[in-house]
């Protein structure tokens, strides 16, 4: 009895006693640090980084545009703008709006001025803030008297009286008959028949 009570004294201790116990609360808080996503403020400089990137891109595109609308002009002119005479239809932001701030037409219409034409603006319902905005630029006070005489017409601002405008009437008045569609609104075969020489944005 005495040999088996030595031998079980002899008995070395379980290796189970020497495991490193983690407690459950531990374990969930070291899950949760390797699967926590970004911070608050992280996800935010990234969301303004984007929108950022966004605006740049639109503005580059904006550019773009009133480029190509100047260049057209110039192609269906000749090359030179000097003393050509171009009629500015629209320089609001967009239709049914006074809202001039940022508007392509205006910017349009100050480039081509820029560049040697003499340009004549009219737009139903901007003029005040145009003319506030752009004040070297010569203003009229309807579509008429702004086609009347040009040797060029701008659409740039697609306003519903330029939609519908009569290009027959239109063409009776100016002094060439070419027409740059800004905004594509214009029916091009209505105003081809009619007579002009037709060019819109990304269009033949």
């Amino acid at each position: 009895m005495r040999a088996n009570s030595r031998s079980e004294n002899a008995r070395l201790p379980s290796n189970s006693s020497h495991r490193t116990s983690r407690s459950p609360g531990s374990q969930a808080r070291s899950c949760a640090a390797r699967t926590l996503g970004p911070t608050p403020i992280e996800s935010r400089v990234t969301a303004t980084a984007l929108a950022t990137t966004v605006l740049r891109e639109v503005d580059d595109i904006n550019k773009r545009r009133r480029a190509r609308t100047v260049d057209l002009v110039r192609e269906l002119v000749g090359g030179d703008l000097t003393g050509v005479r171009v009629a500015a239809l629209g320089a609001a932001f967009k239709p049914n709006s006074d809202d001039v701030r940022d508007a392509p037409s205006l910017a349009v219409a100050a480039l081509l001025a820029k560049a040697g034409a003499d340009v004549r603006v009219y737009d139903p319902e901007g003029m005040e803030n145009a003319k506030a905005a752009q004040p070297d630029l010569a203003y009229e006070p309807s579509m008429t008297d702004a086609v009347r005489g040009a040797d060029l017409v701008c659409v740039l601002t697609e306003w519903a009286d330029f939609r519908n405008a009569d290009p027959v009437a239109l063409g009776e008045l100016a002094a060439g008959r070419r027409v740059i569609d800004g905004r594509n609104c214009l029916d091009p075969a209505l105003w081809t028949h009619a007579g002009w020489e037709y060019r819109g944005m990304g269009r033949p």
